[in-house]
């Protein structure tokens, strides 16, 4: 079973590339995985480990219920 660790990371501009232009919280298998992510820019911190998919895509104050498996958002 594939479980998920939230990080909060730095988005680039959409339009421009500008990157620390947004933070986020995007759950994923680990931060190498993000680095496949549309926009990604790095990860600040890693707030949570060890959570399953239903778990990863609930939402609260320090998760956005976002969750990228390397290839897409779940």
């Amino acid at each position: 079973m594939t479980t998920y660790n939230t990080y909060e990371v730095y988005l680039c501009d959409p339009e421009t590339g500008t990157t620390g232009w947004d933070i986020e919280f995007i759950s994923a298998p680990s931060a190498k995985a993000l680095e496949t992510m549309p926009h990604f820019d790095c990860v600040i911190l890693k707030q949570w480990t060890n959570q399953t998919l239903e778990s990863a895509k609930e939402p609260s104050q320090y998760c956005s219920g976002k969750v990228w498996d390397g290839e897409k958002f779940l």
